[in-house]
Order: structure tokens, then C-alpha cells, then sequence
């Protein structure tokens, strides 16, 4: 709001100073640029805010089984921005993590089949999922247990690489 109102400040000073066409054109090309910086750290800012609020979980614990499925299409949707304006504003970004490990903030934006991985992969390693276990089975306790809602088909594929498979 700030800017905004410091660059409805700098549009009255030119309109009542004599400044030259030069002049002018510099200063809304000056303008101009202020505006976009301020997009950029805006569109960041939503960025940071939205990626904290869903990985808060994982933040919190520093387990990475905690991580949520955030895509950055979906991310995206949720800004209200183009995808490709999420992928330039995070790409070569990295961000201090609670426990003073410096990540790419990419790493926060994880996919569905990553974070599916990942669980089971804890759940094989601590003997929760045997073998035979039931793809609706897993979908109850990931729906239940990790909150994430999730197709029997993508449950299936995940399983395969993970759990041994069925004899």
C-alpha cells in the first residue's frame, strides 16, 4: 500500500513541476520498474506464505514424512497466477529452515507421488505395510493418518515401487 501511494505522490510532484518530455518519460519508466519490483515481491511473498501454511507440518517436525502434496500448478491456482510466474519466482531461490538448514524453496513444493513414496517407504521401514496389503487399505490410512485424499490408481503405482509385490 505504501508504494502504491508513493507513486500516486510521484505522478502529483510531476504534474505540478515543469519537468521536461525527458524527464517525464524517465520518471514513469522509473515508475514502471518500481511497479514490477513490487509485483515480484508481492507474487513472492503469496508464494512463501501458501508453501509455510501447507508444509507447517514438516516444518514443524523436520520429518519428512510430514511433507503434503503441493504442486506448483497447483500453488499456482491458488495465487491466482500463471504457473510459469511461480516457476521463475522460485527458481535459484533457497530459504532457511527452521533448524538452520538452507533448502531450495523449490524442495517445498513437492509432488503427490513424492510425498506418497515417501510415507509408505516410512511405513515398509517401521513393518506397518506388509505384504498383500490392499490398495484401499492404504488409501483409508493415508486418508486418515496423513490427511491426504488420493486415487486407488496412484495408490497402486506408488505401492508397486515401494511394497514388495504380492505373491
Amino acid at each position: 500500500a505504501t508504494a502504491y501511494a508513493a507513486m500516486r505522490q510521484l505522478e502529483e510532484w510531476k504534474k505540478r513541476r515543469n519537468l521536461s518530455t525527458a524527464e517525464k518519460q524517465s520518471l514513469r519508466k522509473l515508475l514502471k520498474h518500481v511497479e514490477l519490483i513490487n509485483m515480484r515481491q508481492d507474487t513472492l511473498f503469496q508464494i512463501l506464505s501458501r508453501v509455510t501454511t501447507e508444509q507447517s507440518a514438516y516444518l514443524r517436525s523436520r520429518d519428512a514424512t510430514r511433507l503434503r502434496p503441493l504442486s506448483l500448478r497447483e500453488l499456482s491456482r491458488r495465487i491466482g497466477v500463471a504457473p510459469s510466474t511461480v516457476s521463475r519466482a522460485v527458481a535459484n531461490r533457497s530459504v532457511l529452515l527452521p533448524w538452520g538448514e538452507e533448502a531450495p524453496l523449490k524442495g517445498l513444493l513437492t509432488g503427490q507421488r513424492y510425498v506418497l513414496t515417501s510415507i509408505l517407504a516410512d511405513w515398509v521401514e517401521k513393518g506397518r505395510v506388509k505384504r498383500g496389503v490392499t490398495d484401499e487399505e492404504l488409501m483409508a490410512a493415508l486418508a486418515s493418518e496423513a490427511g491426504i485424499t488420493v486415487s486407488r490408481r496412484t495408490v497402486n503405482e506408488v505401492r508397486r515401487k515401494v511394497v514388495a509385490p504380492a505373491v
